[in-house]
């Protein structure tokens, strides 16, 4: 712990900003606690000498600083306290507003376009407010870029929570971001583009792309790898992530690593007197690829790193890469704690975590010479990294790409070579015309590159799909990891003894959930169109629907369910609803309400049909109505659920 100091800052830090989301919002409490924990580390580390490990109570007064900073800063930089956030100037008597706003990023997705937006001005009436927020805007329009001001009149949309149990929560992701809003379709009044030096440099090497004469794909490809753009190949998401190479598409320390590789042989001639001038260079020139591919949490992470790494070169102090990675997570998430819920973000670093813990390991368990050390070096750094990243892929993509291996060997150096050789056609490209042969060669080398990664992709079985563990299992899995790593540099009897207990829980935990997936459901989803039921059982789900035609709208909301319930086969049927009907499973009776009924017998639900606009007289039963056909009713009966007492599930 001695080596990597941030490690007590850093975890503490991580522990207080996920701890304030169940907090409650005591924000002059935790500034006192904070100021109070400050002046404890102050005296305690004179009294120690100076030194922060000397005495044990300053390092445990330290981490309880750091959680309480995590706390604090969380709290302080939610929309809630921060007095400036647009939200505050709203006004429920005004629809709509006047605002100014930059263009974050622009989110491509395969039926829709979206942007994020940070907005700067805002007109409340005859006000115009300076605000700040975000928010996410989609637009018919699809030529919006980065650095754009755009005036425009909008309706704020607040985000809906999910209506159906287990699917994606876009609300809580998109708060956790301070994104309380979305805008559809405004009406764009003006759109300035006085853009700054980094993103007119961008905006000219993708033109310098656009122009090169080489097939579509490749180009996609080129603006994926050097300007993090993925815009182009939203078609191929499948096979990079059904070969467990999407991370070579992804700006991250892979790419940051290469365009330091090539830094460093550029500036070679830089040596002896002159070596710290060529290690600021790399500096320079790494972080100059992060602005311009977009500043991407793994890019930041990585040039974080890297200079980190070169500054201990250029003082001659010893490097320590699992510091440098705690440096780089705690200065990133101190300026942004929202970084934390980002996916980018926690990929990046527990595949770095990975390697710093499991590389040497792995690599010292065989010894190779020549070629195949070489080899062998790539395997291991691409098992040491997916030790760590598996749990979470799991986690939120529920596959596992069994040939991630070969695809990672194959796929490392060819990005190598294509980043390497893009960047020195851009350069050419800059001085004067590029050459045929080059052009055909990059296209050549890319090509290739998808056509073995489809081969890889289409063979059969080779995901494995439907895995879905659980947050606590997650937890379980990461200290298990973290455990045997420390073991493997500190041995000692206490992680034997922690590993053993961590298992024996996560087996107790895994039979609890197993026995979970046993238990019969009955599932009726909320759907305004269609009536959706599922009968689950033992790993099989026997879905009934209303019509075939409902079957595609059905699976978005399906699936995560599902998942969550272990189902491994699914069973379709139909029901016929040209009357009432009436559904007897799982030892319940059901009525479904398609038609007007004067008396009704006696049944454990009563579902209604979205088609039926009013109810009859209904009396102790249960009534199962959706969200949609809630509101209808609503509208055309405003007091049936109070004068009849219906129990609405």
């Amino acid at each position: 712990m001695r080596r990597i100091p941030f490690f007590r800052l850093c975890i503490p830090f991580i522990i207080g900003i996920l701890a304030n989301e169940w907090m409650p919002d005591y924000f002059l409490i935790k500034a006192v606690c904070l100021c109070i924990s400050f002046i404890a580390c102050g005296i305690l580390f004179y009294y120690s000498n100076k030194r922060y490990h000397a005495i044990r109570p300053f390092g445990t007064v330290l981490m309880l600083f750091s959680c309480l900073l995590g706390l604090t800063i969380a709290e302080l930089q939610s929309f809630e306290n921060n007095r400036s956030h647009y939200t505050h100037f709203l006004d429920e008597h005004i629809s709509e507003y006047f605002i100014k706003a930059v263009v974050l990023k622009k989110l491509v997705k395969p039926n829709s376009t979206s942007y994020e937006c940070k907005i700067t001005d805002l007109e409340n009436g005859t006000l115009i407010q300076q605000v700040e927020g975000s928010f996410i805007l989609y637009s018919e329009i699809d030529s919006l870029e980065q650095g754009d001001i755009v005036s425009m009149q909008v309706r704020f949309s607040e985000i809906d929570a999910p209506i159906n149990k287990f699917s994606f929560d876009y609300q809580s992701f998109q708060r956790r971001k301070n994104r309380i809003h979305m805008v559809f379709n405004p009406r764009i009044l003006k759109v300035h583009r006085d853009r700054s030096i980094v993103q007119k440099l961008r905006l000219k090497i993708k033109d310098s792309l656009v122009k090169l004469n080489i097939q579509q794909t490749p180009k996609s490809i080129l603006m994926a790898m050097l300007l993090g753009d993925k815009s182009g190949i939203k078609a191929l998401d499948h096979v990079f992530r059904a070969t467990g190479t999407s991370h070579v598409l992804a700006i991250s320390g892979l790419h940051v690593g290469i365009i330091a590789a090539l830094l460093n042989m550029f500036f070679g001639f830089l040596k002896s007197n002159w070596i710290r001038l060529r290690y600021v260079l790399i500096i320079l020139g790494a972080w100059s690829f992060c602005l311009v591919s977009g500043m991407a949490p793994s890019t930041v992470r990585a040039c974080l790193m890297v200079s980190c790494y070169f500054i201990a070169k250029i003082f001659n102090e010893k490097a320590n890469g699992l510091n440098f990675c705690f440096v780089a997570a705690f200065f990133m998430l101190l300026i942004d704690p929202s970084k934390i819920y980002d996916i980018g973000f926690q990929f990046s670093f527990l595949a770095i975590l990975g390697i710093l813990l499991y590389f040497d390991a792995i690599y010292k368990a065989w010894v190779f010479r020549g070629f195949k050390d070489r080899l062998w070096q790539m395997t291991a750094l691409t098992l040491s990294a997916q030790v760590m990243l598996t749990p979470l892929s799991l986690y939120y993509f529920h596959e596992f790409p069994l040939l991630f291996l070969p695809a990672s060997l194959m796929a490392i150096p060819i990005t190598f070579v294509i980043v390497s050789s893009g960047v020195f056609v851009l350069l050419i490209g800059m001085i004067s015309a590029i050459p045929v042969w080059l052009s055909e060669l990059l296209n050549w080398l890319i090509v290739s590159f998808i056509e073995l990664l489809q081969v890889l992709a289409n063979i059969d079985h080779s995901v494995i799909q439907g895995l879905n563990p659980s947050i606590l299992e997650l937890i379980f899995y990461y200290l298990i990891l973290f455990c045997i790593s420390a073991h493997y540099y500190v041995q000692g009897l206490f992680y034997k003894i922690l590993i053993a207990a961590l298992f024996c829980s996560l087996l107790v935990v895994q039979f609890w959930e197993n026995n979970r997936l046993l238990d019969k459901q009955l599932v009726i989803y909320a759907h305004a169109k269609n009536i959706h039921l599922d009968v689950i059982s033992a790993g099989t789900a026997w879905c009934l629907d209303e019509s075939t035609s409902s079957l595609a709208s059905a699976k978005w909301f399906r699936e995560p369910y599902h998942l969550n319930a272990g189902v491994r086969e699914v069973k379709h049927d139909f029901l016929q609803l040209d009357s009432n009907t009436i559904i007897e499973v799982l030892g319940k009776k059901i009525l479904v309400l398609n038609q007007y009924q004067d008396t009704l017998a006696s049944y454990d639900y009563i579902l209604v049909n979205t088609k039926l606009s009013t109810l009859p007289k209904i009396e102790g039963t249960p009534v199962i109505i959706d969200f949609a056909l809630n509101n209808t009713l609503r509208k055309c009966h405003p007091n049936i659920f109070y004068k009849q007492q219906i129990i609405i599930h």
